[in-house]
C-alpha cells in the first residue's frame, strides 16, 4: 500500500531519500518516518538500539505506525 512505499531509503549511500507522495501525509507521520531514516545513520540495522534512538526522538512512533509492532529492547 501506500504507507509501505513511503519507507524512505538511508542505505547504503547515507542519503535520505523521499518518495514524493509523502506530502499527502500528516506532518506527525512524515516526521516519524524522517526521523526512522535518519536514525539509520547511526544504527544500521531494526536492533533495540535502533529503536531506543527512534524512540527518543518520537515517543509516539508505534502509535503512528499501527502495523508496526513493539519490539523487545531488553
Amino acid at each position: 500500500g501506500l504507507k509501505k512505499s513511503l519507507m524512505l531509503d538511508a542505505l547504503p549511500a547515507r542519503r535520505v531519500t523521499y518518495h514524493w507522495r509523502i506530502v499527502a501525509e500528516s506532518e506527525a507521520f512524515v516526521r516519524s518516518i524522517v526521523i526512522h531514516e535518519l536514525c539509520h545513520l547511526r544504527e544500521m540495522n531494526h536492533g533495540p538500539r535502533f529503536w531506543r534512538l527512534v524512540l527518543s526522538f518520537c515517543p509516539e512512533y508505534f502509535a503512528l505506525h499501527p502495523r508496526r509492532r513493539m519490539p523487545n529492547l531488553g
